[in-house]
């Protein structure tokens, strides 16, 4: 995931707030993308475009799906994304020791 800055501008010259996009790397579950838009409601969804270089995609450039908010919320963001991955992965191996 990545931090990308940006500065959100007021035309009436009040103070301006920065905002970070946090760019939702490819393979995320649509399921934790749900959540997130349901946990924080004020952040915005955008496309981003980026270019990849892993697998077979040697910089490709692909349009992805990034959260734009203020820092704290960014930061919270970017943390329930890896908290949530870890969990899934989890999950996944659990169930197949079960098998």
């Amino acid at each position: 995931m990545t931090h990308e800055n940006t500065t959100e501008e007021k035309p009436t010259g009040e103070t301006t707030t920065e905002l970070y996009d946090v760019v939702v790397p490819p393979g995320v579950p649509q399921k934790i993308l749900v959540e997130i838009v349901e946990r924080w409601p004020d952040a915005q969804v955008i496309d981003s475009r980026h270019q990849l270089f892993f697998a077979n995609m040697d910089g490709d450039e692909r349009e992805l799906i990034a959260f734009r908010a203020d820092l704290e919320t960014a930061q919270a963001i970017e943390q329930f994304i890896y908290d949530r991955l870890n969990q899934f992965l989890e999950d996944e191996r659990t169930s197949r020791d079960i098998l």
